[in-house]
């Protein structure tokens, strides 16, 4: 299984906890929501259903977030997140070529959330161009577990990377 790490982001994100920007708020899901996240008013979200898909003002970052359904693997949550993985490879390779990882997987604690996100560099196959590449499980409460795709031009991401540290730091449990 390929593992794709994102470290400038987590870098940023652990020392910014404050939105830098008018934002919207999601609540996910819209029935019964376990977890909040924000994106900047500038962003063009799209919700269909658990699925929720943020593009940049520009279009050269895309944020795709989507459940996991635990319940298939008896809710066991690392065979959940291996199988997911597996799957987020698929993914990866569909859309990017000469993908590399950049390194192994790292954990982390945002909100009193656990995280586990993977990344590296690929051609994206429809622009031919560079991009970062990053996938991102969090687990909002005992019972869910997330997979958010991140598709970013390198430029572009460091030009926005005050969005993006507010956009990881605004994801917010309602686990009690």
């Amino acid at each position: 299984m390929k593992k794709i790490l994102f470290s400038a982001v987590l870098s940023a994100i652990l020392f910014s906890h404050q939105l830098l920007w008018a934002g919207t708020t999601y609540s996910h899901p819209a029935k019964d929501p376990v977890f909040s996240i924000s994106f900047p008013d500038t962003w063009e979200a799209d919700i269909q259903g658990e699925e929720i898909s943020v593009t940049s003002p520009n279009g050269n970052i895309e944020i795709e977030i989507w459940p996991i359904d635990v319940e298939e693997y008896d809710d066991d949550m690392s065979a959940a997140l291996i199988a997911s993985a597996e799957e987020v490879d698929e993914i990866i390779k569909e859309y990017a070529s000469h993908f590399k990882s950049e390194g192994e997987a790292n954990t982390y604690e945002l909100n009193d959330i656990s995280f586990l996100e993977v990344a590296g560099k690929g051609t994206l196959r429809e622009t031919n161009t560079e991009a970062l590449i990053s996938a991102t499980f969090f687990s909002p409460d005992e019972d869910s577990l997330y997979v958010m795709m991140f598709w970013g031009d390198a430029k572009a991401t460091q030009a926005r990377m005050e969005d993006l540290q507010a956009i990881m730091t605004s994801i917010t449990s309602y686990a009690e």
